[in-house]
């Protein structure tokens, strides 16, 4: 809060949202991090598949390391990056652990007694069953954020590390983790996979298309804890909020102005640098805020 104006409000329970698009990972102050020199820290989390895997092997196979070889001798970057096929995202930003989609789930013999999802080992259950419980066994050492998956901790982790080891061969951009990699190759191959059923329109990512689903639907699955107000997509629930909270959580670094949208901040920022990308189709003038530029067409179009 940038000047007291905002108003203190204490929410009776958290913002009613889906489970499956829970976890969004790179805080703000995650971003902030980037470009910041940090020690890559060797993260060794204990997780309960590891008992699974020796349980499963029954004592043929040495137990298993919390770290894979990638981590002892060479960097993740090192290795290929395969694309990964009708993964369940890009939307989850970590589409290794979807077991849901993996080879030994083929048979499926493992029922979940809550939904009646099937899974083909005992471990997949496991994890799957702590989006049931609430279990979040895995801690960052960082922040102690929790979460219900090994996975999804270490790449949460690198966004405290700096770590990126994932790089794009055609612009060199990098990621710190591996979905993010292959939603970004995506731009390049113009690849869009996921289909919508009703209209034929295809995304790119699995979460554009359940996102788009709902303008069929009218599913509006993410409500305000305090005016009811429900929203198709998480962000903009998110932003919704700060209008009751009064939070300005984007701050210019030339002028200290604070702003509620990070979209709003970058319209600031040209106020700063002049930068004007919104040119007239007419007569060629340019604007710094695309809405300034709608307003300008109808001057030529007479309101159309």
């Amino acid at each position: 809060m940038d000047d007291g104006g905002g108003i203190g409000l204490c929410f009776p329970q958290p913002f009613s949202v889906k489970e499956e698009e829970e976890q969004r990972f790179i805080s703000q102050e995650g971003e902030q991090l980037q470009g910041q020199d940090f020690p890559v820290i060797r993260v060794i989390v204990k997780s309960e598949d590891d008992e699974d895997r020796s349980e499963h092997n029954r004592g043929t196979e040495p137990p298993s390391s919390s770290l894979t070889a990638d981590h002892c001798g060479r960097s993740t970057a090192d290795r290929p990056l395969t694309p990964l096929l009708d993964s369940d995202d890009a939307t989850s930003r970590y589409p290794d652990t979807d077991d849901e989609h993996s080879k030994e789930d083929v048979n499926k013999p493992l029922k979940c007694s809550q939904c009646d999802k099937t899974f083909g080992h005992k471990k997949n259950l496991k994890r799957h069953m702590r989006y049931h419980t609430g279990e979040k066994p895995f801690v960052c050492s960082f922040c102690a954020q929790a979460f219900y998956e090994k996975a999804h901790l270490t790449t949460h982790t690198r966004t405290h590390t700096g770590e990126k080891p994932f790089s794009c061969s055609i612009c060199d951009k990098i990621f710190c983790d591996r979905s993010a990699w292959v939603v970004h190759q995506r731009t390049h191959t113009g690849e869009k996979p996921f289909t919508c059923s009703i209209c034929g329109k295809s995304f790119p990512r699995r979460e554009n298309l359940r996102t788009h689903t709902r303008t069929h639907t009218g599913e509006k699955p993410f409500t305000c804890a305090v005016c009811k107000t429900s929203f198709t997509v998480r962000s903009t629930l998110v932003q919704h909020m700060r209008t009751h909270t009064g939070e300005k959580p984007f701050a210019c670094s030339d002028c200290g102005t604070k702003f509620s949208q990070k979209t709003h901040l970058k319209n600031h920022m040209r106020t700063h640098t002049g930068e004007k990308p919104f040119t007239c189709p007419f007569c060629d003038k340019r604007f710094s805020v695309k809405g300034s530029l709608i307003t300008h067409i109808r001057t030529h179009t007479g309101g159309m």
